[in-house]
């Protein structure tokens, strides 16, 4: 599996093709939308895929509540890039290490996902994916920057089922209408993460 992972994640990614099926509606391509940026701010996040009781899963994070764009959504382990990071590839770890206790010498790096830019708060984010090596690995939050952790198992993720669509709350608490949306337990998860997911997804069925 990690072979085939490689190869998609080197020269067969979806890319904002996949993105586009669960972008909010009038939303732009991430690549254009960053174009017409004049702010743009460096991030990344940690995609993990580990083993759990014999099934597949991804982790990801509920951010507590803050005066900010992006308090209380869900997203991936990570962050901005910070000076000491050499590369996004270390924000990604550093960011991770610091909200869940991920260990990267317990991981494989497989590649880069396609990036994703978020236009209202100027964050153009580098996905990294790791293959986590043992067993139920354990995570600790930090509560200072993480509300809850959400183990997501890949079979919940590509049942077409669970991808709905709904009314959130953007910019200015303006309400948007049929944003598409990723279900599980009472999480709803949407925006820049529902993008990653769906490349995830896409990813998955091929393997």
């Amino acid at each position: 599996m990690k072979s085939k992972l490689r190869n998609i994640l080197s020269d067969q990614l979806p890319g904002e093709d996949i993105h586009l099926e669960v972008t909010p509606l009038g939303r732009m391509r991430s690549s254009e939308a960053k174009q017409q940026s004049s702010l743009i701010k460096p991030s990344a996040v940690a995609v993990l895929l580990y083993q759990q009781h014999g099934e597949w899963y991804t982790l990801l994070t509920e951010r507590p509540i803050y005066p900010g764009n992006h308090s209380g959504q869900i997203s991936f382990p990570g962050g901005k890039y910070e000076s000491e990071d050499e590369i996004l590839l270390h924000t990604s770890i550093r960011e991770c290490h610091e909200e869940v206790a991920f260990k990267p010498d317990t991981s494989q790096l497989i590649g880069k996902l396609t990036d994703v830019f978020i236009p209202h708060s100027h964050f153009h984010i580098e996905p990294y994916l790791f293959l986590i090596d043992q067993q139920t690995p354990n995570f600790q939050k930090n509560d200072r920057e993480v509300a809850s952790l959400i183990q997501l198992p890949i079979s919940h993720l590509i049942d077409q089922k669970n991808l709905i669509f709904t009314q959130q709350k953007g910019l200015r608490d303006t309400l948007l209408d049929q944003v598409p949306t990723f279900t599980f337990q009472h999480y709803e998860i949407w925006g820049a993460t529902a993008l990653i997911l769906n490349e995830v997804k896409h990813i998955w069925k091929q393997l």
